[in-house]
């Protein structure tokens, strides 16, 4: 009987902690994915303005793909937030990235405007 009732306790606990840790956001995917977008735009924009005999590090087809990836993945990420907690640390991201310069702050810029639309999602459906 013991036994029993503390593997129960074990399984709960166990379900309980891998819930909420798929439930938290995931700032260190965000983050990356957010990096890859700026730095292969960066490599775009100089590619368009120094195209007289340089050679990007990677090919303008390969950026745009990556940067669709990217972008997708951050879409999908901002898609999930349900709560207020999951908000802030995203737009703390989005600042982080919002105060450095060139390709960084555009993403951070286009990072608070996916939150803002999925700030109104929730608001509207008034998921918390």
């Amino acid at each position: 009987m013991f036994r029993t009732k503390s593997l129960l306790v074990f399984a709960v606990v166990l379900m309980v902690t891998l819930t909420s840790s798929v439930m938290a956001l995931d700032t260190v995917t965000l983050r990356q994915n957010m990096w890859m977008w700026s730095q292969c735009q960066a490599v775009l924009n100089e590619s368009l303005h120094f195209n007289f005999g340089h050679t990007p590090v990677i090919s303008p087809d390969e950026c745009y793909n990556e940067i669709e990836k990217a972008r997708g993945i951050i879409c999908r990420i901002v898609a999930e937030i349900t709560s207020e907690k999951d908000m802030r640390e995203a737009r703390a991201v989005a600042d982080e990235f919002k105060n450095m310069m060139d390709c960084e702050e555009e993403v951070g810029l286009a990072l608070h405007k996916l939150l803002d639309m999925q700030e109104k999602y929730i608001k509207a459906h008034r998921i918390y």
